[in-house]
């Protein structure tokens, strides 16, 4: 019997008050959201900071206060005005850090950006890939004070995996997988390499990506940490040092994770630029998972599905929200849809039940 993808409807909603100059373009393109305490921290694909908002009542967000990531990475300094691709937040409660990550991806340039140009300058631009600068962070920073809430970054505390303007050793290493390899020279949304879920729990590190998706089977990386920071990238026996997961989720690549327990919860949806459909999963018991390659279905459940709006409103960042007892998914969305704007006077973000 075929499956039935129904999607939900928003529980409730929240409001993000991002009007202030220095951040209203992260308001268009949110890529990742995370609860620390009370507080919310969010980034976007085209912002360069970590950015905190405050409660305010039951449904507003406010006072916001921005932590630019250049400040802290001298690799970063080389374009500070340039975008860095951040693309998903994870919190980890036992160590009080907030991790982030950039997408790692190539890109092609927008054919919106050179359609009036002739055909053959259009056809040579359309052929130039633009390996980036900036994507390649994966690091943390330790909030503060230790007795919480935990709403500062503490001093000397930023952390990375090795990185300069052009790679990282994470993204060296994953060049000698077999399976990634040959994507890894293929701009994002083309299935090509591109991280863009990100979550952190009982020492563990799970990156999600969106592309390549493999025999219609997305990828999920998992690695070890210590000393509550360090991304192990080596072994000591000379083994591969980290996991790679395959999970079916019906042809879907991965656009965000978040803990919840032992399981994660999986934001999937289309690998490349296209108003496909948004799912959430449940991977049940995958803090505990040990064992590389093709994850048993029975473990990786549907929830519920998530609706898109035509070119808008395509569910980007997920993550456990708590108020009162209760536990929802808050979700936020790249191409928010004039209605999710406000009109610039605030941002309109959705909490969904989980079952």
């Amino acid at each position: 019997m075929p499956h039935s993808f129904d999607n939900a409807t928003a529980a409730s909603t929240i409001r993000l008050q991002l009007s202030d100059a220095s951040v209203k373009k992260l308001s268009t393109s949110l890529s990742a959201i995370e609860q620390v305490d009370d507080a919310l921290w969010l980034a976007g694909d085209e912002s360069r900071s970590l950015v905190r908002l405050m409660p305010r009542g039951d449904a507003d967000y406010v006072d916001q206060k921005g932590f630019e990531l250049g400040e802290h990475f001298p690799p970063l300094m080389h374009k500070l005005k340039q975008e860095m691709d951040l693309e998903a937040l994870s919190w980890d409660v036992e160590s009080f850090r907030l991790w982030f990550v950039g997408s790692h991806s190539l890109r092609r340039k927008d054919w919106e950006a050179i359609d009036e140009a002739p055909a053959d300058a259009a056809l040579r631009a359309l052929g130039k890939l633009d390996r980036q600068e900036n994507r390649y962070v994966l690091g943390s920073v330790k909030l503060g004070p230790e007795a919480g809430p935990h709403t500062e970054p503490v001093a000397e505390s930023w952390s990375a995996v090795k990185f300069d303007q052009n790679s990282s050793t994470l993204y060296t290493l994953l060049e000698g997988n077999p399976a990634l390899k040959p994507f890894m020279a293929i701009p994002s949304k083309e299935n090509g390499f591109d991280i863009e879920g990100l979550a952190v729990g009982q020492n563990r590190l799970f990156l999600g990506l969106r592309g390549p998706v493999i025999r219609g089977l997305a990828s999920v990386l998992q690695f070890d940490i210590e000393r509550d920071k360090d991304v192990v990238l080596k072994s000591s026996d000379g083994r591969q040092p980290y996991r790679h997961f395959l999970l079916d989720l019906a042809g879907l690549g991965i656009r965000d994770l978040c803990v919840q327990g032992g399981d994660l919860l999986v934001l999937a949806g289309p690998t490349m630029k296209l108003d496909g459909p948004i799912r959430v999963y449940r991977w049940t018991n995958a803090l505990k998972s040990i064992a590389d390659g093709v994850v048993d279905g029975a473990s990786v459940k549907f929830l519920f599905g998530i609706a898109t709006q035509e070119g808008r409103d395509h569910a980007e960042g997920i993550a456990l929200f708590k108020r009162a007892g209760r536990e929802q998914l808050i979700v936020v969305y790249d191409s928010p849809s004039d209605e999710r704007l406000n009109g610039g006077t605030h941002y309109t973000a959705d909490l969904f039940d989980l079952p």
